[in-house]
């Protein structure tokens, strides 16, 4: 009962609510919902409209949407033009943009090499000229490196789906990051860099609390990087930095340009055979969970 109290406190604060709700705009949210057991709930109670902040407070969803305590909110890679039925999330051409991310799939223990592979993936991105839109989050065992999505020119979708975008985005840095991984032995086969990027993937929201452990998702300032210590996602007096959201206009116009000729195999090509159309996977998702 104690922890479930301090879970219900911090997730009273203005601030972690406020970084939540700015996260989660025009995305469709997930919560780790705990009693006995972890549930992921994707909808709004007794109904299938697809969990959203569109007209909802993040208090009310949290509140309104869980059996016991909310334990993590995440939100959907995906932005949709709107989120008002299940219709919406299952139609391709509802999506609207896409947040490229790269999963560093670590732990706790490996903090500090976690940290250095990060510093890795921001370099590699300087060199391709994205400096100023990058957010670094700690999310539980490891990092989330995003880039927001609004510094990718929007002439680009018009040619590419932006999943597509942020799928070639990821592998094409991916594999760069991976080699340096292996040729200067940062934490090769202890931490790992990872394209998740599909038409499902939900990542922590910015302060979320992660599901099992009791730490924040903080963002961590790319001036402060040198200096992050685990101790910063302590929740009780947790290190955050609020500017996350700060993007310049088509800074990312290069690295998608380079991208799309590295990495002339699309997401929904390579996914071809496994899956079958676009909509109908989603649909099967859908009914899945």
């Amino acid at each position: 009962m104690e922890i479930e109290n301090q879970i219900k406190k911090y997730y009273d604060k203005y601030e972690v609510r406020e970084n939540i709700s700015k996260f989660c705009k025009s995305r469709w949210i997930a919560l780790h919902c705990q009693k006995d057991k972890l549930i992921l709930r994707r909808y709004f109670k007794n109904s299938k409209v697809p969990l959203n902040i569109e007209g909802n407070s993040i208090e009310n969803i949290l509140q309104e949407n869980c059996i016991g305590v909310t334990r993590s909110v995440y939100a959907s890679a995906n932005l949709y033009k709107k989120i008002q039925s299940l219709k919406d999330v299952e139609e391709a051409s509802n999506i609207i943009a896409c947040t490229p991310t790269f999963d560093v799939d670590s732990s706790i223990a490996n903090w500090r090499k976690t940290i250095e592979i990060v510093k890795e993936i921001i370099s590699i991105l300087n060199k391709y000229k994205v400096e100023k839109s990058i957010i670094v989050k700690w999310s539980g065992e490891g990092c989330h490196v995003h880039i927001n999505e609004k510094a990718i020119p929007f002439e680009n979708y018009k040619k590419y789906h932006p999943l597509d975008i942020a799928y070639r985005i990821v592998e094409f840095i991916s594999r760069k990051v991976t080699d340096e991984i292996f040729q200067r032995n940062l934490g090769f086969g202890q931490v790992r860099v990872e394209n998740k990027m599909d038409l499902k993937r939900i990542f922590t929201a910015p302060l979320s609390l992660h599901r099992k452990l009791f730490t924040a998702c903080i963002c961590i300032n790319l001036n402060e990087i040198d200096n992050f210590d685990i101790s910063w996602v302590n929740p009780f007096k947790y290190k955050h930095h609020n500017g996350w959201d700060y993007f310049e206009d088509n800074e990312a116009s290069y690295l998608v340009d380079a991208s799309i000729r590295n990495i002339t195999s699309s997401y929904f090509f390579k996914y071809k055979r496994k899956y079958p159309p676009l909509d109908e996977h989603i649909r099967k998702y859908l009914d899945q969970n």
